[in-house]
This record gives C-alpha cells, sequence and structure tokens, in this order.
C-alpha cells in the first residue's frame, strides 16, 4: 500500500472520529479545501453525475466555481450552529431549541376592497379570516419566521446563495430590478406572459436539501436543520427570505431550456422570481405550438403554470403602443419612437405620496410599517420612495440593438 493513499484514508478516519465535519472551517484548515463537509474530497462530487442527479444541480455546479460553492456551505453552516448555539439550553438542544413555540406565524392580506376591509389590509386571526371569508373575501396567505433571531439568520443564508443564479434571472438578485428585465422587451411586438403557479409550494423539504447537500456540500445534520427552517411544513413559504434564492436555484433547468427556445427562434426569455416574460420583435412570432413548447417545458422541470394569468399581448406593426411587464409599462415616445420603461399606476403612486406629504403637514411623522430593525418607518422616507418609483425610467437594453432598430 502506498504511503500517501495511507495518510489520506487515515486522515479520512481522524475526520469521522473527531467530528470534524460539523465544524467545516476547522476541517478545511486540518485536512485542506480538498475535502468538502460531506466527509470526501470534493473532486469526486464534481466530476461523477449519477444518473439520478436532477438537472439543476449540474446546472449550478456549472454557473458557480466549486471552490466558491464549498464556502457558501462553510458559511450556511457556520451561521446554522451560531444559531443553535443561541437558542440553546441546559434542557432543549438541538433543533428542539430552534422550534421552541414554533417555527412561523401565519397572517391574511386582503386581495381586494370590500367587507370592512381595504385591499392589502392585514388579518392575524385565522377566525376572522373564515368569517370575511363567508361574506366574499378573498385573502392572500404570508407565513414569516416568528422568531427574529432565525429570520436575520435566513437573510444573511440568503445572501450568500444569491450568486447561484441564471444569466435570465432578474428577481432577488443583487444589482438587478424588474427595471432591467422589462427593459429587455422594450422593442417587443409580441409579449407573452406566464405565472408559475404557487412556485414556492411546489419546492419541498427534499429537495431543498439536496440542494444544500449537492451544490453546496452541507453535511446532512445541517441540511437537514437548514431544511428545516426553509421548510417547516414540507414546502418553502412565502415570507421566507431563502424561498426566492431557492427557487431561482430550483428553476434554473427551466431556465435553461426556456433559453435554449427562445435563441432558436430569436426571441427574448426573462425570469423575474415566478414571472416569465417571453417577447419577439415580430407581431405574429409567438404562435400557439410555440406557447404549447413552453407550457410543456414547464411542466416537465417540474413546476405547474397557472393558465389564468397566461396572456399574449401584441401591438400592431402601425401603431406605437405601450405594454405592461412585472409591474411596468414599457411605452414609446411620440417624437423619438424610442421606448421607456415607467412604473405602471404611475399617477397612482403620485397621489398616494401626496396623500402621506398631507398627513406629514398634520404632525404624523411615522408609518404603521416596521422597519428591518423592528423600529416604524418614517414617513418622509416612504413619501422619497413613493417619488424615486415614479420616476424610475429604464432605457433599451444596448445601443447596438437602438442602433439596429433606427436604421432598418
Amino acid at each position: 500500500m502506498r504511503r500517501g493513499t495511507f495518510s489520506y484514508k487515515l486522515q479520512c478516519r481522524r475526520a469521522a472520529d473527531t467530528g470534524f465535519w460539523g465544524n467545516p472551517l476547522h476541517a478545511a484548515v486540518t485536512l485542506g479545501p480538498h475535502f468538502a463537509l460531506k466527509g470526501g474530497p470534493m473532486r469526486h462530487l464534481d466530476s461523477v453525475v449519477h444518473p439520478h442527479t436532477s438537472h439543476h444541480i449540474q446546472i449550478a455546479r456549472t454557473l458557480v466555481p466549486r471552490n466558491l460553492r464549498w464556502k457558501m456551505g462553510a458559511q450556511l453552516v457556520c451561521i446554522t450552529s451560531e444559531l443553535i448555539r443561541s437558542k440553546e439550553t441546559h434542557n432543549c438542544k438541538g433543533f428542539a431549541a430552534l422550534n421552541r413555540g414554533g417555527l412561523i406565524r401565519t397572517m391574511w392580506v386582503a386581495k381586494k376592497a370590500g367587507c370592512g376591509l381595504k385591499r392589502g389590509q392585514q388579518v392575524h386571526s385565522k377566525a376572522a379570516m373564515e368569517e370575511f371569508l363567508k361574506k366574499g373575501n378573498t385573502f392572500r396567505t404570508i407565513q414569516f419566521p416568528r422568531d427574529t433571531a432565525i429570520k436575520d439568520a435566513l437573510k444573511k443564508m440568503a445572501r450568500i446563495i444569491e450568486p447561484v443564479h441564471h444569466p435570465i434571472q432578474y428577481g432577488f438578485v443583487a444589482k438587478r430590478n424588474c427595471t432591467q428585465s422589462a427593459a429587455q422587451h422594450a422593442w417587443a411586438r409580441t409579449v407573452y406572459l406566464l405565472d408559475i403557479e404557487n412556485a414556492f409550494d411546489q419546492i419541498t423539504f427534499h429537495e431543498v436539501r439536496e440542494i444544500l447537500t449537492k451544490v453546496f456540500y452541507v453535511n446532512k445534520k445541517y441540511a437537514d436543520f437548514i431544511a428545516l427552517l426553509c421548510a417547516p411544513e414540507g414546502h418553502l413559504y412565502q415570507g421566507n427570505p431563502m424561498s426566492p434564492a431557492l427557487f431561482n436555484i430550483r428553476a434554473l433547468w427551466m431556465a435553461e431550456r426556456l433559453d435554449r427556445l427562445c435563441k432558436a427562434n430569436d426571441a427574448t426569455v426573462t425570469l423575474y422570481a415566478d414571472d416569465i416574460t417571453i417577447s419577439h420583435k415580430y407581431w405574429e412570432h409567438i404562435s400557439s405550438g410555440f406557447q404549447k413548447t413552453v407550457r410543456r417545458i414547464i411542466g416537465e422541470c417540474g413546476l405547474s403554470v397557472n393558465e389564468a394569468k397566461c396572456k399574449v399581448r401584441r401591438i400592431s406593426p402601425n401603431k406605437i403602443g405601450h405594454y405592461d411587464i412585472t409591474g411596468l409599462t414599457i411605452d414609446f415616445d411620440p417624437y423619438t419612437q424610442i421606448p421607456l420603461v415607467r412604473p405602471l399606476h404611475r399617477k397612482r403612486t403620485l397621489r398616494k405620496a401626496d396623500y402621506l406629504q398631507y398627513l406629514t403637514n398634520q404632525g404624523i411623522d411615522f408609518s404603521q410599517e416596521l422597519a428591518k430593525d423592528g423600529s416604524y418607518k418614517s414617513l418622509d422616507a416612504v413619501i422619497a420612495g413613493l417619488r424615486n418609483w415614479s420616476k424610475t425610467k429604464g432605457q433599451p437594453p444596448n445601443n447596438e440593438q437602438l442602433t439596429l432598430i433606427l436604421t432598418t
């Protein structure tokens, strides 16, 4: 037996006996960066592709270098271990310390005005929500972490795994926003809008654990802890800071296939969270067969489409029209015919800002909404945000495309 092989096996055995895999940074310093959090050399995790390995796992491995993903996993484990230590008591250890009093809280937000409620008003009692349901109102269910420390830890984890995304994904990604997403479709004559039905609810606990173990090399113990924090009821929920980042990773295979399809058909596609926008510069190009192919790809990737929100919008070649994408409207300047991205319902936003300014003049300085630090938001800050949003203006994707369109 070669000496190097014996030394390598001895290091693995010592690491397993001393529990180094529970402390990944200690393992990295002691055994070197070629050791993964799962208890073995990292080269075996990426080079060997098992038949049952999900496609989004393989794409995530190609988008971000292996060493960077390993560091992300180490940071996730460190945040989780610090969170558990801060919550542990003499009689309550491990995950039970995090689960005291429940992990999540639920509230319901009214989708429409009526029955004594305003649109967007929050209801925190299930009994009261059921009474309003009997009267004909509809609600959107919002869940969020009950404990502030858990919520802050999940926000840190979300920022760590945020870089793992496809180039066509614009939602919940640093230095990207809905204005940039809408600007990609500035010259479109046909726009196909789709919505993923209950996007977060379709991502299960086992898929979250698979992402943590196979993409970020988190060991099974801590992967179970993080997955339980993200999906305590067996699936992701809206209001969890980690849900958007995990959904972006889960949707990588769908994004890759849609990107290939649209490039082959000279179309443009962007994803903003669960909203899919496909556009083409010609009026009649997005046919019914193309639409069926898009829906089939989404279904084969394990996600379902909300048919009620799927629609095609066309602008006549002889007219300068406008269309709405992800809360923004794209219209054309009547003189230069250059498309501009503006906020949807801009006048309504300005009227709201004027009303809040009136309240400020009456001596009301704070809003009922809470800031990230737990304090009440200043009305001046809310007014400034509304006015800045109303002035949002995007430009076409690039100057080359602008020159091409104006010369043809």
